[in-house]
């Protein structure tokens, strides 16, 4: 627990934000946790730290206690915690643009290194047919071995989670708030099973942190993180769907979007879908069998990712000999 303790604590030093951190954290690290060794690391990263944020033994002092009652919450509540100095952190949120340094889970976060993954999104409020696609393509790529990644939400997420537990498979659920907090309330169950049937739930807040606005927008980054490819069920033009649909053009991620009915076009839940289908980097799923060709697609993509991860290793390797 020392690399989350350190990490941790630096989280809660008033003026030291996840981008500084992940910074700092390229020094050479504390070999103890004792305010006066962390006061003299900072001093070494000063240059790294913005002018106007000043750090005292009482600030680190505080922070550490704070760590504490973080830790402790989280073993009341059967949370575990990784850090981004730990071997088994997610190598997925590491390589990403502004990638997380702490990540509270609960379930197995095996689940969450499988590279066989598929983000099924979209909105909270979908006409009875985007619930039916967002179920059945779940349990179609489920079947296919494929986790599914998703936020919960109501709407097209509650329908992909479920679709993916009716195949008995494995689904993550990616949370805006502290794991205590089940987001939305009336999902509690859809939440217990994810974890009872060796799935994930993850999140960057401590326990107890309340969902934001700005939170859910974070938390969209992690989604396409996480997947190899994602699908839009159904989504309006300025819903937070379209958030993680810039996040997965940004980490270079393949993208589909379901094709709806023309009777659609003017309908606010689905306006995005046919924005979203002008661009052709944009794959249209017309039906099963566009669906089918879509994880072919991702299947040529892991491939050509696992060579290239192969390659890095053994570079890696021959270096280090």
């Amino acid at each position: 627990m020392f690399n989350v303790r350190l990490v941790l604590t630096l989280l809660n030093i008033n003026g030291l934000g996840r981008k500084t951190i992940n910074k700092i954290l390229k020094y050479e690290l504390p070999t103890n946790l004792e305010a006066t060794t962390i006061l003299h690391f900072l001093n070494k990263c000063k240059f790294n730290i913005k002018k106007n944020v000043q750090i005292n033994m009482e600030n680190i002092i505080e922070a550490k206690n704070k760590c504490e009652e973080i830790i402790k919450q989280c073993e009341t509540s059967n949370i575990k915690i990784i850090s981004i100095l730990d071997d088994t952190f997610p190598k997925k949120l590491k390589v990403i643009d502004d990638n997380p340094i702490l990540i509270y889970y609960k379930g197995d976060l095996e689940c969450i290194n499988n590279n066989k993954s598929i983000a099924i999104i979209g909105t909270r409020t979908p006409t009875i047919e985007g619930e039916k696609i967002a179920y059945e393509y779940s349990k179609i790529l489920s079947k296919k071995g494929f986790v599914i990644v998703s936020g919960l939400a109501l709407g097209c997420d509650t329908f992909a989670h479920r679709g993916c537990l009716h195949m008995n498979n494995q689904t993550v659920a990616v949370m805006p708030c502290g794991l205590n907090i089940i987001y939305p309330r009336s999902n509690k169950t859809l939440y217990e099973s994810i974890i009872n049937n060796n799935g994930c739930v993850i999140s960057e807040y401590a326990p107890n942190q309340e969902p934001y606005k700005n939170q859910f927008i974070e938390r969209d980054r992690l989604e396409s993180a996480l997947s190899t490819g994602v699908i839009v069920v159904e989504t309006s033009i300025n819903s937070g769907t379209m958030h993680t649909v810039n996040f997965t053009i940004k980490q270079n991620k393949l993208l589909a979007c379901y094709v709806p009915d023309e009777k659609y076009k003017y309908k606010n839940s689905l306006e995005g879908n046919f924005q979203l289908l002008k661009n052709k980097k944009v794959y249209p799923l017309h039906n099963i069998k566009a669906l089918n060709e879509f994880v072919l697609m991702i299947e040529e993509k892991m491939k050509f990712e696992n060579v290239n991860d192969a390659k890095e290793e053994y570079y890696q390797m021959t270096f280090m000999i």
